[in-house]
């Protein structure tokens, strides 16, 4: 197996690297399977699960601005493996062998996106990449869908295998703040919220809910800013609120399950999500998970998820002041919910994963598609 695998290659792991690195640390444990992950950055740390069968290669390639890396190094380094894997949704057009990419969504193709920009790379190049591509994966049926409306010639291609949560979530028990996050200044009771200033994650909408709760006692964290972002809504927000507010950098992996469990509800304004981890994660260890009925989140809908409309803020402080009532008197984590979220695990998902490498190493052009 080749794996572009520049989503562990950084300082820290994001959404897409922790999907990898969970594929690779459970992938790893079955003996057929030799996992090459090729990523472009030497000098920075690639971020590998202790495990066997794994071998790094980190190389440079000439011509960033047109992703000669992506588009010729890597297909070149992987020309003799079995599968080449995608996992961040950015297969080369040249696929030397058949070829597996994941597409977590078409916000790209949706509304303005981050990283990605328009123009030929993404409105002509990526698409007819994916169209060459053995196998398709996504993480929810809205997604599946949504990648029919744009390409209805990979329907066939698609498998819908969910994300997981690890047992550090559905295994907490209950106990006060990390030190570590007591250094970051967090203190209860306090709201939670993730996803950065990204415009269509709402962190806009998430502070005006927060300023609509009159308790002076709760405060925000708000977690996944940039340096630039934390400056910018520190300015932004009435002076009497900003004690009242931790703008939080990235976080040790092993302080987000208490974070979660610690706070009275996630506000998860999202207008749109390819899957959603901070749902489930939030869900995983009992508590409440504030977010609107848009794209795939209503999957994520278990016994401790909230939708609401996304405008409505009566509703929105409605349920907050509700939640922090019940908190004061009923501090346990919701235990449904926890029984819920163990049908998500890392461990189907890589079996699922590697049924689809499986089925694509012996896909060649020509033949039917590769579907679970």
């Amino acid at each position: 197996m080749a794996v572009d695998a520049r989503d562990l290659n950084g300082i820290h792991l994001r959404g897409m690297g922790r999907y990898l690195w969970e594929l690779v640390r459970h992938g790893a444990q079955d003996p057929r399977f030799h996992w090459r992950l090729l990523t472009n950055r030497p000098d920075w740390p690639v971020h590998v699960p202790d495990v066997t069968q794994v071998s790094v290669e980190s190389f440079e390639w000439r011509g960033f601005r047109f992703h000669s890396w992506e588009q010729i190094g890597l297909p070149l380094r992987a020309a003799k493996a079995a599968v080449l894997h995608c996992p961040s949704g950015r297969p080369p057009f040249y696929q030397p062998v058949p070829t597996v990419v994941t597409i977590h969504d078409t916000i790209p193709w949706d509304r303005d996106e981050p990283g990605w920009g328009r123009g030929f790379y993404t409105d002509r190049l990526i698409p007819a990449a994916y169209r060459k591509c053995a196998a398709v994966i996504t993480e929810t049926e809205a997604s599946r869908k949504a990648i029919v409306r744009h390409w209805p010639e990979l329907e066939n291609r698609i498998n819908v295998i969910p994300l997981g949560v690890t047992d550090d979530y559905v295994d907490l028990r209950p106990a006060p703040l990390t030190a570590g996050l007591r250094e970051q200044g967090i203190r209860e009771p306090y709201l939670l919220y993730f996803g950065g200033e990204i415009a269509r994650k709402r962190l806009d909408w998430a502070l005006t809910v927060f300023q609509a709760i009159p308790d002076e006692r709760i405060g925000l964290v708000a977690c996944g800013l940039t340096e630039a972002g934390r400056a910018d809504y520190t300015k932004r927000l009435p002076p009497h609120l900003r004690d009242r507010v931790w703008h939080v950098p990235f976080l040790a992996e092993g302080d987000l399950p208490r974070l979660y469990q610690n706070a009275i509800a996630l506000l998860y304004p999202t207008e749109h999500e390819g899957f959603g981890f901070p749902a489930l994660e939030a869900q995983a260890v009992g508590t409440p998970a504030l977010f609107s009925p848009v794209s795939s989140l209503p999957e994520l809908a278990g016994p401790a998820a909230v939708m609401l409309p996304p405008t409505d803020l009566a509703a929105w402080s409605d349920v907050l002041r509700r939640l922090i009532a019940e908190r004061s008197t009923a501090p346990s984590p919701i235990q449904a919910s926890r029984d819920w979220a163990r049908q998500f695990t890392w461990a189907a998902a890589a079996r699922r994963t590697l049924d689809v490498y499986e089925r694509a190493a012996n896909h060649r052009t020509g033949t039917a598609d590769v579907k679970a």
